[in-house]
């Protein structure tokens, strides 16, 4: 798989802050690792200060956005696999672009 310049989004319950850590260090390590930004949904854990520090430190130069309502979290809003995306730091919101064919299914996340 091809990570380099994607935008990731990453969601799981049930794992403590350890096994979540293990995982993404050996995500970190895969070679073609290196996308554009990384999203986090509910991750699940009880200490969500520790384990936003523990990927902070993962990660350094990787732009982090966490708790998105996508995955497990309520409202859960399905994310399209292969559709383009587009992530605006400045205005703080996520834009999922689609053909105009698709032009119904659009999802916009405001205000992370």
């Amino acid at each position: 798989l091809n990570f380099k310049n994607k935008i990731i989004f990453l969601e799981e319950i049930g794992f403590s802050e350890y096994k979540i850590f293990n995982l993404l260090s050996v995500l970190k390590n895969y070679p073609s690792f290196k996308p554009k930004v990384i999203l986090f949904g509910n991750l699940g854990v009880k200490n969500k200060k520790l384990m936003r520090e523990m990927i902070e430190y993962l990660f350094p130069n990787i732009p982090l956005i966490f708790d998105l309502n996508f995955g497990h979290k309520t409202p859960n809003i399905t994310i399209p696999i292969g559709v383009d995306c587009d992530v605006n730091f400045i205005k703080g919101n996520i834009n999922f672009v689609f053909s105009n064919r698709d032009k119904h299914y659009s999802v916009k996340f405001d205000k992370f």
